[in-house]
């Protein structure tokens, strides 16, 4: 995926730009009609076209959020589907309670890479099936 355009958050970046043309238009508007030249006219027109951009750019993370968010919730091909929990866990607290562990046995266990977990943005997640099968894994080695 490329980096996009700016670093900041793209909702800071639209309403800081929002400003910016804001502010424009009203110098543009103080001065007489007559004295308003072609640089301002263009410099409005493409605050407008980067704020366009940055609008998109922030409806396409939101889409590639929820995508997301729907496929860790899918359970697995050939897995049953429960109507009561869905398959992710999401966090290192709902990860322990799962697992019977309190939540900082679960912070080492995954610190160490031993649990099957993934992260969505800054959350560490991991789906139940897998879990279960780490957990019946560990239990055949202990016996």
């Amino acid at each position: 995926m490329p980096e996009p355009i700016v670093r900041e958050h793209p909702q800071r970046a639209i309403r800081r730009l929002e400003r910016q043309v804001e502010k424009m238009k009203e110098e543009a508007l103080a001065r007489p009609l007559e004295r308003i030249d072609s640089e301002a006219v263009a410099a409005i027109n493409q605050m407008r076209d980067v704020l366009a951009c940055l609008a998109s750019e922030v409806i396409a993370l939101r889409i590639e959020n929820e995508g997301m968010r729907r496929v860790a919730a899918m359970p697995a091909a050939g897995q049953p589907v429960s109507d009561d929990k869905p398959d992710l866990c999401h966090g290192i607290g709902e990860i322990a309670k799962h697992l019977g562990l309190s939540a900082r046995q679960a912070q080492h266990l995954n610190d160490k890479g031993e649990l099957p977990t993934f992260k969505l943005g800054r959350n560490v997640c991991a789906l139940r099936s897998k879990l279960d099968g780490w957990l019946q894994q560990s239990a055949g080695r202990a016996g």
